[in-house]
C-alpha cells in the first residue's frame, strides 16, 4: 500500500497531542502498522501558511541546500546500526496541489473538498481508497559523518539526592551554508540557537560559582543535529552518559527572542506535569506570568529537543518568550511573527538584530530559578494522572492529580 496523508494533525486535538500526532515518526509507525511501504504527504491550507510549498520545493531541489528536506539523517548506535523509525517505508514524498488533484480525481472526495475537511475544527474524514496506482523509484547513497554532543555536570551536594539529575538542554547546531540572500550564504543562527546555548552557559556559570551547590546534580547538555530531526538529543536519550532513570526533569532552551521587555513566557509541556507549577512560580518571581501554547498549529511541542526526553517518560518543558503586550505597547506575537518571516533560518539571524541583553538576562534568570527549584525540591516532578504523554511514555511512573 501507498498511503496519502494530510500534513500536520487534526485541529480538534489538544495542542501538544496535536504536535505529537503531526510528527513524521509517529505517522511512519502508524503507516507501517497498516501495511504501508510508501507515504505521500499533501499540504493543508494551514501548512501552506506556515511553510509554503514553493519555499519547501526550493530547498528540496537546490543542490546548495543541505538542510530541511535533504539529505535525510539519522543517528548510528554503538553497534553501528542506524536508527530508523519505520524502515519498511521505502519512499516518503511531499506533493504540491497539481499532482494531488490528480490522485483524488476518481476518489470519494475531491482535492478541493479535502482542503475544506482538513481545516475542520470537529472531525476529520475517515480513510478511503483513491482508485489509483503509482510507480515510484529512488536512488540512495550513504555517508557517515560525526558531530558531538557536549555535556557538563555540576554534582549535587546531597549524598542521596545528588544521584538524581536535572537536565538542561539546548541545541548547538544551525543550518550552515545555503542559498545566498543578498550575497550572504552563511546561516548564522544567532537566535536559533546560539541564544539558547548562551543562556544555558550563563545558568551553568551562576551555579558553578555559587558557594552552596544544589542538592541534586545538574547536567548541561548542548546537543547536535536538532535541525536534522532532534538527532543529538534522541541519541543521548537512548545512550545517556548517566542512567536515564536518574534524570528527573528536562528544561529545554531554543531561541530567545530578546527584542522587547516581555510580560509572559510560554511553557510548552507545562500542562502535563507538576513542572508547570514550578515554572509558574519561577515566572512569578521574575515578575511575569506563564502562558499556554498560543500557536498549536505550529506543532512546537514535538519540534525541539525536550521531546526526545518526553518519549523516555521524563517530565519536560520548553520555554519561549510570550506573546503578551507590554506597557510600551509592544506585542510579543508580532515580534515572533516578524522573526519567523525575516530571520528564522535565514542569513539575517545574526548579531545585527536589536537584541536587548538585559531582557536576555531576565529570561536566563527564569531558567535559573526553575532549575534551582527542581534541584532543591523535596518532591520529584510527576506526570498528571490521565495525561496523554505520561500514560503513553511513562505508564508505570507515579502520577498525581492536576490542580484544578
Amino acid at each position: 500500500k501507498i498511503v496519502v496523508i494530510f500534513s500536520g494533525a487534526p485541529k480538534f486535538f489538544p495542542s501538544e497531542v496535536r504536535a505529537h500526532y503531526g510528527s513524521s515518526l509517529v505517522k511512519s509507525k502508524s503507516a507501517v502498522e497498516r501495511g504501508a511501504i510508501a507515504i505521500l504527504t499533501f499540504y493543508t491550507p494551514s501548512r501552506e501558511q506556515i511553510f509554503p510549498f514553493e519555499r519547501a520545493k526550493t530547498f528540496t531541489f537546490n543542490p546548495r541546500m543541505t538542510w530541511v528536506f535533504r539529505p535525510r539523517m539519522t543517528w548510528v548506535a554503538p553497534d553501528h546500526k542506524p536508527f530508523v523509525s519505520g524502515p519498511e517505508i521505502k519512499i516518503w514524498a511531499t506533493l504540491g496541489p497539481k499532482p494531488t488533484s490528480f490522485l483524488f480525481s476518481d476518489a470519494e472526495f475531491s482535492y478541493e473538498e479535502l482542503m475544506v475537511l482538513a481545516e475542520n475544527e470537529e472531525k476529520s474524514p475517515k480513510g478511503f481508497a483513491l482508485n489509483k496506482s503509482i510507480t515510484m523509484a529512488r536512488q540512495s547513497s550513504f555517508e557517515i559523518i560525526s558531530s558531538p554532543n557536549v555535556a557538563g555536570l555540576i554534582p549535587g551536594s546531597d549524598p542521596e539526592l545528588g544521584e538524581e539529575i536535572v537536565l538542561i538542554s539546548s541545541h548547538l547546531d544551525h543550518v550552515g551554508i545555503g542559498e545566498p540572500v543578498d550575497g550572504d550564504a552563511i546561516y548564522n543562527g544567532a537566535l536559533d540557537n546560539a541564544s539558547g546555548v548562551a543562556t544555558m552557559l550563563e545558568v551553568a556559570r551562576v551555579f558553578s560559582q555559587a558557594p552552596i551547590k544544589p542538592k541534586r546534580s545538574i547536567l548541561f547538555l548542548a546537543v547536535t543535529a536538532e535541525e536534522k530531526g532532534l538527532l543529538g538529543s534522541d541519541y543521548f536519550a537512548h545512550y545517556p552518559t548517566k542512567p536515564i532513570e536518574k534524570i528527573i526533569a528536562n528544561v529545554n532552551l531554543d531561541g530567545v527572542l530578546a527584542f522587547f521587555d516581555f510580560v509572559d513566557i510560554i511553557g510548552f509541556g507545562a500542562s502535563h506535569s507538576t513542572l508547570g507549577i514550578t515554572a509558574g512560580t519561577a515566572a512569578e518571581k521574575a515578575g511575569v506570568i506563564l502562558s499556554p501554547d498560543p500557536m498549536p498549529e505550529q506543532g512546537i511541542f514535538a519540534r525541539s529537543d525536550h521531546y526526545s526526553f518526553v518519549k523516555q517518560g521524563i517530565p519536560s518543558i520548553f520555554f519561549l518568550i510570550g506573546f503578551g503586550e507590554n506597557a510600551e505597547g509592544i506585542n510579543g506575537a508580532e515580534v515572533f511573527s516578524s522573526a519567523m518571516q525575516n530571520s528564522y533560518h535565514q542569513p539575517s539571524d545574526d548579531l545585527n538584530q536589536p537584541i536587548i541583553y538585559e531582557v536576555a538576562a531576565k529570561f536566563a534568570k527564569i531558567n535559573w530559578l526553575m532549575i534551582n527549584d527542581l534541584a532543591n525540591a523535596g518532591e520529584l516532578p510527576k506526570w498528571y494522572e490521565g495525561d496523554f504523554f505520561g500514560d503513553q511514555f511513562a505508564p508505570n511512573a507515579k502520577k498525581t492529580e492536576a490542580i484544578k
